[in-house]
């Protein structure tokens, strides 16, 4: 999957060229802001919502972490915004992808498809809330866990990550995961106001 690739290779790059741009001036500034437009409107072009939507937060986290002036990242912000705009105008199939399928995909309807690959692993969690069935087991029990009466499909993983770690690692695992993210997100924003 192009989208794929292009998101685990893309992300150190983004990153990397973010900053880049927001510590240069000038003609390199340009060029390096160009090239960072440029992956996401690739990234964007491949289809894979999620992908796509992993560069540009990765970028908008840089450009909040890295720069200090509110004016630079509103411009940037402003900059990013366009892209998707005009690729969706240049070609409305993206835009009926990104806005309208994904809307009537949401999980909030048992005929989602992303609402059946989820349930699986709520009612794993719901068998093992404190410890869960181990990591990277969701893929091998699932099947065995999950009545088949249910019409349910049991995928690789269940397309959430915080539903994956409540079936594979229950609530102790669950709580661990938030509190490491919560506090990656409270040590970024010390270090980006100066702290």
């Amino acid at each position: 999957v192009p989208g794929n690739y292009l998101a685990k290779v893309g992300l150190p790059v983004i990153v990397s060229a973010s900053a880049l741009f927001l510590s240069s001036n000038g003609r390199t500034s340009l060029l390096i802001g160009s090239y960072c437009v440029l992956i996401l409107g690739m990234a964007l072009m491949t289809g894979e919502r999620i992908n796509f939507l992993i560069l540009l937060c990765a970028a908008f986290l840089t450009i909040f972490i890295w720069e200090p002036s509110w004016k630079k990242r509103f411009a940037v912000v402003f900059a990013v915004a366009l892209v998707p705009l005009i690729i969706f105008a240049l070609s409305p199939i993206f835009l009926h992808r990104f806005i309208f399928d994904f809307l009537r995909e949401l999980p909030l309807h048992p005929n989602s498809s992303y609402y059946q690959a989820m349930v699986p692993a709520w009612l794993v969690f719901e068998q093992y809330p404190l410890l869960g069935i181990g990591p990277g087991n969701f893929r091998n029990f699932c099947a065995d866990l999950i009545a088949p009466n249910l019409g349910l499909q049991c995928h690789n993983h269940p397309h959430n990550f915080y539903l994956q770690i409540l079936s594979e690692t229950g609530l102790l695992g669950g709580v661990t995961a938030i509190v490491f993210i919560c506090l990656i997100i409270f040590q970024c924003m010390r270090s980006g106001f100066g702290q």
